[in-house]
């Protein structure tokens, strides 16, 4: 971890790296954040939260005049967070100018001096954030009518709540034998359902274990009223359960396959025959969902895929 919080500004001494220096220099940058970090283990071991300070932690070490921290809380919990914060303070305090990505107000709220509200690739408004209020500036970024705001309304058009259907997924009494006792819940159809809780609460692990990115040791899985016990992420798959992954960066997309590819990676059975991709179709299905993503972007009703 420590070459990794040095890196490109390594210390020498003889001509080699000065690993004493490099770990006192490391320890005080990430103790700011979190003074029990053991720097001599490989980030690999830890959670994506503490990878991520471990990049700060970097960026701080440069000694630079503007750090840009892009969605910086993604993957932190609110300690975590509080404590970034403190140390943007201090950053700030010390000279240093900070852009702050954010799509959650509360915390451009708590950090944030100015703002700038970005829409199609365009700055729409900027201004103190003294000057605005959080219904003014929720109806700015998608550049709705205060009224429309305020009625519930969403960007893809008036907001729909259907009534609760049937149970689709069930769980009962799932265990992994790590983190995970006794986890039960139902989810309806045309309903959303939140998991929260903080890191390693078992949230990503109960996502896992639905689409079959990791298994359960005990308890049951019902899909549709039918026992649901996928052997492969594949058998998920043709059931119908679609995985987002928490580190997406990481677990979430093929690097070197085109941005196509990756969007197709999962229907890639259905799109080939004898081992040979049918292109145009793929083609076809890519620009369906482009299009529509467009059309939902710029707040038209979507079309179904």
């Amino acid at each position: 971890m420590t070459a990794n919080i040095c890196l490109g500004r390594e210390t020498l001494r003889f001509g080699l790296l000065d690993w004493r220096a490099m770990h006192n220099d490391a320890q005080a940058l990430l103790g700011r954040f979190n003074p029990n970090i053991d720097l001599r283990r490989p980030p690999g071991q830890f959670s994506t939260a503490t990878q991520q300070m471990i990049a700060i932690a970097r960026a701080i070490g440069f000694s630079a005049r503007l750090m840009v921290m892009n969605e910086p809380t993604s993957s932190l919990d609110d300690r975590e967070a509080g404590v970034l914060f403190d140390v943007a303070r201090q950053l700030r305090a010390g000279g240093l100018s900070v852009i702050f990505v954010s799509h959650k107000l509360d915390e451009l709220h708590a950090i944030c001096d100015r703002f700038s509200i970005m829409r199609d690739g365009r700055s729409v408004h900027r201004a103190a954030l003294s000057e605005i209020g959080k219904l003014d500036f929720i109806s700015t970024m998608p550049g709705r009518e205060i009224s429309r705001t305020a009625s519930h309304t969403t960007a893809f058009g008036e907001a729909q709540v259907p009534a609760p259907g049937p149970a689709l997924f069930t769980a009962e009494g799932l265990s992994d034998g790590r983190h995970l006792r006794q986890v039960g819940f139902a989810l309806r159809k045309g309903e959303i359902t939140r998991f929260a809780g903080l890191l390693g609460a078992g949230r990503t692990e109960t996502a896992r274990m639905m689409s079959c990115a990791s298994k359960p040791i005990a308890g049951r899985m019902m899909l549709d009223g039918a026992p649901f016990a996928p052997r492969q992420p594949a058998d998920a798959i043709a059931a119908g359960i679609g995985f987002c992954t928490e580190d997406r960066k990481i677990e979430g997309i093929v690097p070197d396959m085109t941005v196509a590819e990756n969007m197709m990676s999962a229907m890639m059975p259905k799109l080939a025959r004898a081992g040979i991709v049918n292109e145009p179709r793929q083609r076809d299905i890519v620009a369906g969902f482009n299009e529509n993503l467009w059309h939902q972007m710029r707040g038209a009703q979507p079309e179904d895929p």
